[in-house]
């Protein structure tokens, strides 16, 4: 990527005329032979990031012992505000979030995982047993899911039960959370969503997951059919291809490494990389 002249400007001034370091008025950039005109960042976003407020880089050789230290910290920290019923409270400073969420993106289902992961790798010795409030957390996403709308009754990755059975399924692992996952993700066949939180992408994640765990072959079919509909799904333009997706009711594009991504997605680079569908 080349910039224009402008593209380092920066009028974003603290009262005390320090400069915040970010763009703020119009610059010009170019990709590749394509123009695109990039504005300034909406003020809300420009008050999250005052210099003051970080820690300078600084030239620290690496050790791992501080890095063991600091992931053996802030895992007891978390075990440490862990709650049977409200699971983790939301920080202070996330004013319009409420404690207790369950999703994978923004609640428990997501730290659980976290933990579990780090101790199984041997990245930390501190562990705690969340079976006995497996179905208390599933309970609770379907209940955050009745806000959903119409996406309510599709599997999303990040925010719906399909994430979490999916944790669950790592921890307690049933015929009867896999196949809730199952539905879920059938469920997204014919959903006009092409991204990772709502749509086939994150779904066909799913799939390479369950693949490891539990009957290969029911979740190697469910996959290929979800990449082929993503790939035939797929524009060529002039620029880069994309996909065009109904979200949230406005047609959006996935452009450049969103769709790389897809792709890569599509193709399952973590698993069944031999496939290669006969379009491509």
């Amino acid at each position: 990527m080349r910039f224009g002249p402008r593209a380092h400007e920066s009028t974003s001034l603290l009262a005390n005329g320090e400069d915040r370091g970010l763009p703020c008025r119009p610059v010009r950039q170019w990709r590749g032979r394509r123009k695109i005109d990039t504005f300034t960042i909406p003020k809300i976003a420009r008050l999250m990031i005052e210099r003051a407020r970080h820690v300078p880089l600084r030239p620290v050789p690496w050790d791992p012992s501080d890095i063991a230290t600091a992931i053996e910290e802030i895992v007891l920290d978390a075990l440490g505000h862990f709650d049977n019923e409200g699971f983790w409270p939301a920080h202070p400073l996330d004013e319009l979030r409420r404690g207790g969420n369950s999703s994978v993106y923004l609640g428990a289902s997501g730290v659980i995982w976290a933990l579990d992961y780090l101790w199984r790798a041997g990245a930390t010795k501190s562990h705690r047993d969340f079976r006995p409030v497996l179905s208390q957390l599933l309970e609770r996403t379907g209940l955050e899911m009745q806000s959903f709308g119409d996406y309510a009754k599709h599997g999303s990755l990040l925010c719906g039960d399909l994430g979490t059975a999916l944790v669950i399924m790592r921890l307690a692992p049933t015929l009867a959370i896999a196949d809730i996952v199952h539905a879920r993700v059938t469920a997204n066949m014919e959903l006009p969503v092409r991204e990772l939180m709502w749509g086939l992408p994150g779904s066909m994640l799913a799939c390479i997951h369950m693949a490891e765990m539990a009957d290969a072959a029911r979740w190697r079919g469910t996959f290929e059919a979800q990449a082929k509909r993503l790939l035939d799904d797929l524009q060529d333009t002039t620029g880069s291809p994309i996909w065009t997706q109904d979200l949230y009711g406005t047609d959006r594009a996935l452009t450049d490494r969103r769709a790389q991504g897809g792709r890569h997605c599509a193709r399952g680079d973590r698993g069944w990389r031999q496939r290669r569908l006969a379009r491509r």
